[in-house]
């Protein structure tokens, strides 16, 4: 790959299930695409600037760098997703624009800390039947079973320090 430089470009990012303002599980799946600029609108306290402040855990940042705990403030992967079917999804080119160069970051909450992110890699775009079965959202394991049954290749979950290295190529 010498003298070409590679291409990577955030294409969506998807709330799957997250919190909403009365601090309940939303029950949708919502979508942003940033490329070529955004508007995200809506009445106060439906989550507008909360959903800013996820782009940044796609570069890697810590939680605790977006928000910080305390001063009655819930930790912020515990407050976004609220249950084990909830999950951040960020769908990034990487290469070409080739189809198959599109990949999915999925960050989950961790099942014994949930104020823990993990992350898993899928070699595939968004596909909404990875994260709702028959109306029902989906948890990361059944999104794994989902993936396999489907032919998606992913990764094990990683926790924040093996999902820089991988990201920004650490």
């Amino acid at each position: 790959m010498q003298g070409r430089t590679m291409k990577y470009q955030l294409r969506r990012l998807v709330i799957v299930h997250a919190t909403t303002p009365m601090h309940m599980p939303s029950g949708r799946i919502t979508a942003i695409d940033p490329r070529g600029g955004a508007a995200v609108l809506g009445d106060n306290g439906v989550g507008k600037t909360t959903t800013l402040r996820i782009l940044p855990l796609f570069f890697g940042h810590l939680p605790s760098q977006i928000v910080s705990t305390g001063q009655g403030q819930e930790p912020m992967v515990r407050f976004v997703l609220p249950t084990d079917a909830s999950a951040i999804a960020f769908e990034y080119q990487r290469g070409s624009d080739n189809e198959d160069d599109i990949r999915l970051v999925v960050i989950r909450r961790r099942r014994d800390d949930p104020d823990v992110p993990v992350y898993r890699l899928y070699r595939c775009g968004f596909r909404k039947e990875l994260f709702v079965d028959d109306g029902r959202f989906l948890d990361d394991d059944e999104t794994q079973q989902k993936a396999t049954a489907l032919g998606i290749q992913t990764t094990s979950k990683l926790s924040t320090a093996e999902y820089r290295a991988v990201i920004l190529r650490a």
